[in-house]
């Protein structure tokens, strides 16, 4: 192995790393979100914490993530609507999900290599 195969592999995890913040912020939003619905700071504890455990569990996780995709792709939609075109819409929709997709994929990635 030489020593550039290391120093890629090594910007790769550095990547990989901060893609994992998504996730984070993602978990902070949904659990902010349910607990000001529901007006109660144990939804808001309960629903960061189940995420959190939710996110150790494979299976589970990539269909969390693919909830949070769909709802970034929700957003651009909405973000495409304020502009006031339909071309607008879908373009930010399809955008956000793949780019949304990428992001996740890398978090899934560094997950998997915290948990080896």
């Amino acid at each position: 192995m030489s020593s550039k195969d290391v120093r890629r592999g090594i910007t790769n995890a550095r990547i990989n790393e901060n893609a994992f913040g998504i996730i984070g912020f993602e978990s902070i939003v949904v659990a902010i979100a349910m607990g000001l619905l529901l007006k109660s700071w144990l939804v808001f504890g309960g629903v960061f914490l189940g995420l959190i455990i939710i996110f150790t569990i494979p299976k589970i996780r990539v269909f969390i993530i693919g909830l949070f995709c769909i709802g970034w792709a929700v957003l651009g939609y909405f973000i495409g609507v304020l502009i006031g075109s339909i071309g607008a819409s879908i373009t930010f929709c399809v955008l956000l999900l793949i780019t949304s997709l990428g992001l996740h994929m890398q978090a899934i990635e560094y997950l998997d290599d915290i948990g080896e």
